[in-house]
């Protein structure tokens, strides 16, 4: 009798993903099984579709894009919608968060083809998905999408007082 415990491998395992966001953006958000351990919610951004199962996960990525505004300046106000922005929510991308992600904010600037003019953005780096920030409608509304998914996830989720905090205002440290 074989003791061995059967494991599944993956046929390929997605490392990193570069996710473009410039423009308005109007999230779409849905809420399953509030108040239960199986809650989650759904969040749709274009062709981002993102499933959140804690308050925590919604706190981390909101805390991601919170640091981008720092570099806010040093993006343009809009750029021309691409067209692939403007063909509706069809999905290309799904993300499961379990948990907040580590993060980093990176303004960068770059040559276009044509070495012609100098493109500027902002890299919110969160574990294996970049997220490219191209213009400043693209963060505020993101930004605001992601607030106001915030105050859902507190009401939602079961560890939401425990992670109703706004990332860009922390709590003050209790004095001992």
């Amino acid at each position: 009798m074989d003791t061995h415990r059967a494991t599944y491998t993956a046929p390929a395992i997605i490392t990193q993903a570069i996710i473009s966001l410039s423009g308005p953006y109007e999230p779409d958000v849905t809420v399953l099984h509030a108040r239960t351990t199986d809650a989650r919610i759904t969040l749709t951004l274009g062709g981002v579709l993102m499933v959140f199962y804690n308050c925590a996960a919604v706190q981390g990525l909101r805390a991601a894009f919170s640091a981008a505004k720092q570099h806010a300046r040093f993006i343009p106000e809009q750029i021309p919608a691409q067209p692939q922005h403007t063909t509706g929510n069809r999905i290309t991308m799904s993300i499961d968060w379990t948990r907040a992600p580590s993060y980093a904010v990176v303004a960068q600037s770059g040559a276009n083809k044509l070495r012609s003019t100098t493109l500027r953005w902002i890299d919110v780096y969160t574990a294996a998905i970049t997220w490219q920030i191209r213009d400043r409608i693209a963060l505020a509304t993101v930004g605001d999408g992601l607030a106001n998914l915030h105050t859902v996830a507190i009401a939602t989720f079961l560890d939401g007082d425990q992670h109703s905090a706004h990332p860009e205002h922390p709590p003050a440290a209790a004095a001992s």
